[in-house]
């Protein structure tokens, strides 16, 4: 069974390796993630 949990490591590494202008666009995708699984949970 695959874990289909937001990988906190990929994150954090990415965060890490990133320029300001990728951690916008890295926030954008996490908070488009997080809404639709909120929306999708609502369902």
């Amino acid at each position: 069974m695959e874990n289909t949990e937001f990988d906190r490591d990929k994150i954090v590494n990415y965060w890490l390796d990133s320029s300001d202008d990728d951690f916008d666009t890295m926030m954008a995708m996490f908070e488009s993630n997080l809404h639709s699984r909120v929306f999708s949970k609502m369902d």
